[in-house]
């Protein structure tokens, strides 16, 4: 029998099956401020032993998770550059300025294809040229694997890495 696949795209398309909602119920809960969830400090421990970390964070959710290493990487007053349709933009409402105090500078892809090294060089190139630059440079360009609708392979990010 062939199973249903399970739509894990959002946290707000995944419906629960029988089975996960019988295992939630089930589940050993407790408060995860003071570590005292089973589930949670088993899976960042696991997590931190898969990666070779001393420790690792559990987010529910992945504007949490873009939002934190947004901030662990800009101080205030800092630019983040992004494609003008990247998904942190877009769909975050406003979240790089509200919890990094950082601004976003867009810079267009390539003809709408996925932009290249090249690509995110010119836009950051032409951004020094049009303005004084009294101002520091960025210090953060968001490249992930999901832009507005569109996924981008992950070769094609460790591409314009290195």
């Amino acid at each position: 029998m062939i199973q249903p696949s399970i739509d894990l795209r959002s946290d707000t398309i995944t419906r629960p099956t029988s089975d996960m909602l019988k295992a939630m119920y089930e589940a050993k809960t407790g408060d995860d401020v003071f570590a005292e969830d089973p589930a949670a400090v088993e899976l960042q421990e696991r997590c931190a032993a898969l990666f070779g970390h001393e420790s690792a964070l559990y987010c529910p959710s992945g504007t949490m998770t873009n939002q934190i290493a947004i901030n662990v990487h800009v101080r205030p007053g800092d630019e983040v550059v992004c494609d003008r349709k990247s998904h942190i933009y877009n769909y975050e409402g406003g979240g790089i300025a509200r919890n990094s105090g950082a601004s976003v500078r867009l810079i267009e892809g390539d003809n709408g294809r996925f932009r290249s090294l090249s690509n995110i060089c010119k836009g950051i190139t032409k951004l020094l040229h049009n303005r004084v630059l009294r101002k520091k440079a960025c210090n953060y360009n968001c490249s992930k694997n999901k832009r507005s609708k569109h996924h981008i392979p992950c070769l094609f990010i460790v591409s314009i890495m290195h």
